[in-house]
């Protein structure tokens, strides 16, 4: 699974006429150009080709859910929000199975130690795998454990026991992980 970002609307639809994209979060309230504008056009330019698009508001007094299907969204995410209702809506509208349980190879990964590894990563690294499992940044994460591969045999070890926990969206077991670990001062 592909996740991307785009900081208001106009970003959103830039991004949809260069990629497929399965499924869209629009918060409402966005520079430059908002939730309603934006789903506006999608379904103006995609129609029924448009993909599964949820809102995400915190303003939901005077709206109700059936407003925002009114709105042309096929369904409401209501902010503060957890983690797992992002997780809820693309198990609910994603056409693959979206398994939030995690695989088998994840009890194995989960007992790992950060002084099982006996590995020293850049400091920057460290700080980019720790701030993008945070922020569920998963295709970031992916290309950290790709550029953590390429530094050796142990770092190899563990960007795949890093990928196995990525796939499973164990980003607390990451952050765990990742804070155990020695960070060299060298930069990457």
């Amino acid at each position: 699974m592909d996740v991307y970002q785009a900081s208001n609307g106009q970003e959103a639809l830039d991004r949809l006429a260069k990629q497929q994209i399965d499924v869209i979060f629009l918060d409402i309230r966005m520079p430059i150009m908002g939730g309603y504008e934006t789903i506006k056009r999608i379904h103006q330019q995609y129609g029924e080709q448009a993909p599964k698009c949820i809102a995400v508001t915190a303003s939901v007094l005077n709206m109700s859910h059936t407003s925002f299907k009114e709105k042309g969204f096929d369904d409401v995410i209501v902010k503060p929000f957890r983690v797992q209702a992002v997780f809820t809506q693309l198990k609910k509208y994603l056409p693959q199975k979206f398994d939030l349980e995690p695989s088998s190879d994840s009890h194995h990964v989960s007992k790992l130690e950060a002084n099982e590894f006996r590995v020293s990563i850049p400091l920057k690294l460290r700080d980019d795998l720790l701030n993008a499992a945070k922020l569920y940044q998963l295709t970031h994460l992916n290309e950290l454990a790709a550029e953590l591969k390429s530094l050796g045999q142990e770092e190899e070890q563990l960007a795949e026991h890093l990928s196995k926990l990525i796939q499973d969206f164990q980003m607390g077991k990451i952050t765990d992980l990742v804070s155990g670990l020695d960070a060299g001062n060298q930069e990457n």
